[in-house]
């Protein structure tokens, strides 16, 4: 199991790097500060620019660029492409990839890549430490999650601490009330486990399991 977690963190690396890559347009205005006064657009720089330093909401609540680079603290910050560093907000939007840190009330990523503490996060892809109220991946979930609510639509491998941790096929470790895998390759431990597919026993009281 900690090997599995290893090669998956280490692939998560190597993913975030290929991305970064990838996505590292880093448009050709930018600034060192981001600043927006009132509203949009009244920021500097405008929204088609990119941020290499601090962005933050001076006397507004809306920022939105293409790529933000360092620290960003904005009541809504919207990133178009590529956020790298420390995302703090109310709202945090990545329409590309966030690697770093990202705590807000609502995180909302294309992929995550990192620490992620919010009330409400929802990612399509997510690789590391996910902290929340309700976490919802839509994609493919790598890490630890740890929450009230946990749900992988498709994958997830790691370990899931929840008082409801769902999950299409998850492979790893589930523990809450109630732990619900359509396939899974692991353990559950809580009240009530559900293994629906693969299983001889689909439910079951304290503990289940699938090897």
């Amino acid at each position: 199991m900690k090997k599995l977690l290893l090669v998956a963190v280490l692939g998560c690396s190597l993913a975030a790097s290929a991305e970064y890559n990838r996505s590292a347009s880093w448009s050709g205005w930018w600034s060192p500060i981001g600043v927006e006064f009132v509203s949009l657009p009244f920021q500097i720089p405008f929204p088609a620019g990119s941020v290499y330093g601090v962005r933050t909401c001076a006397a507004g609540f809306y920022m939105e660029n293409m790529d933000v680079m360092g620290i960003d603290v904005s009541v809504v910050g919207v990133t178009r492409e590529a956020e790298y560093g420390i995302q703090a907000g109310g709202v945090n939007i990545v329409d590309g990839i966030c690697a770093g840190i990202q705590a807000g009330l609502i995180d909302w990523d294309n992929a995550m890549y990192g620490l992620q503490v919010g009330a409400v996060n929802l990612d399509k892809t997510m690789c590391g430490l996910q902290v929340g109220v309700a976490s919802i991946n839509e994609e493919d979930c790598v890490g630890v999650a740890l929450g009230a609510l946990n749900v992988d639509e498709k994958s997830f491998m790691g370990i899931s601490v929840g008082a409801i941790n769902v999950a299409d096929e998850a492979e790893g470790i589930q523990i809450g009330v109630v732990n619900y895998a359509k396939k899974m390759h692991g353990l559950q431990l809580g009240v009530f486990n559900a293994i629906t597919t693969g299983n001889p026993i689909p439910l079951m009281i304290l503990m289940n399991g699938s090897f």
